[in-house]
């Protein structure tokens, strides 16, 4: 059957998820309640992440070249394999991370994009009803003590 034929039907890509969770920051903008991210990780637990109101005033941020992040106040029952999910699915690829006994995830981006995208849009937001905050750091810096 050819791409994008009838059996692709219900099939959702990477770039269609990004696509649609960008629309919903757009349409938050304009006023409409805060958009949010689902994941079921198949073991009963349910996932929700939700930008900050932040994301209104940092639109327009200076493009920056750092590709790591730290995370802080990530909830207790979510495991870094469920995390790297959700946030694979609002910015984009993490190549390595871990979360810590303080409950801060310390992840590596592909690209600074994905990184920066993470702080725009997320540092002040929530993951299940805990608020986070997202710190950028530079490249060279250790992804905290596993």
């Amino acid at each position: 059957m050819p791409a994008g034929g009838a059996g692709d039907v219900g099939k959702k890509s990477a770039a269609d998820i990004l696509a649609a969770f960008r629309s919903r920051i757009d349409r938050r903008m304009a006023g409409e309640p805060d958009p949010a991210i689902k994941e079921d990780t198949g073991d009963g637990q349910t996932f929700f992440l939700t930008t900050s109101a932040a994301v209104r005033r940092r639109r327009h941020v200076k493009k920056q070249t750092k590709r790591k992040a730290k995370v802080r106040n990530v909830p207790a029952s979510l495991e870094y394999k469920h995390l790297k999910e959700l946030l694979e699915k609002a910015t984009g690829p993490v190549i390595d991370g871990h979360i810590d006994e303080e409950r801060t995830a310390w992840l590596a981006f592909e690209k600074a994009e994905d990184a920066q995208a993470l702080l725009n849009d997320f540092d002040g937001g929530k993951i299940s009803g805990e608020s986070i905050e997202v710190e950028l750091l530079s490249d060279s810096e250790p992804l905290g003590k596993r």
